[in-house]
């Protein structure tokens, strides 16, 4: 994203941000990267950090943040209604966060849906992603299974992929699911 934004700017064009907060990924930080963000503005929502950082950038004119609730409304119409670009104080905190989550293994997946739809076995895939996600960035594997079995429940589960390929085509995140499934074979099921 860093990459377009530069390339964009370098030719004059004005920049639209779409999923500030990663599909809510960056929403649901380690407490560690928490605690630091909350230490400095506790007022604020996890959320704003993302959209506010977009939103300071340079040639920025829209941020398309989604929202799934009126209180996640209600939060992002609070601190861009008169917004206020990151301080030094701020982008510091964010590069702190930065390298917390660099520490991480993650699997950046936006919960699109595009895998599950091109599935032959309908296997819920952005659910079993969250429980690895789970499991890797909070070291909670007790929870991960629990997530795992409830994404699973009544469905396919990760055993059951084809190894077609089909939902590696459709991501567009080009994460490569095939592995990603036969780790929450082994790791969660």
């Amino acid at each position: 994203s860093r990459k377009c934004h530069e390339t964009a700017r370098r030719h004059g064009k004005s920049v639209v941000v779409m999923e500030p907060v990663k599909g809510g990924l960056l929403a649901r930080l380690p407490q560690s990267a928490v605690d630091i963000l909350k230490s400095l503005r506790p007022d604020m929502s996890i959320p704003s950090w993302g959209i506010r950082f977009a939103a300071s950038l340079d040639g920025i004119i829209t941020v398309l943040s989604g929202m799934s609730s009126l209180e996640q409304m209600r939060d992002n119409i609070s601190y861009m209604k008169s917004f206020e670009p990151l301080g030094p104080e701020e982008l510091s905190a964010l590069d702190k966060v930065r390298a917390i989550l660099a520490g991480f293994r993650s699997i950046p997946c936006t919960s699109c849906r595009y895998c599950v739809e091109v599935c032959p076995q309908a296997i819920p895939v952005p659910n079993i992603l969250e429980a690895l996600n789970i499991n890797d960035m909070y070291g909670n594997n007790e929870t991960a299974r629990g997530r795992y079995r409830v994404a699973v429940m009544g469905r396919s589960s990760a055993s059951d992929c084809l190894k077609c390929g089909r939902c590696e085509e459709a991501c567009p995140q080009h994460i490569e699911i095939r592995s990603h499934l036969e780790r929450a074979v082994n790791e969660l099921a």
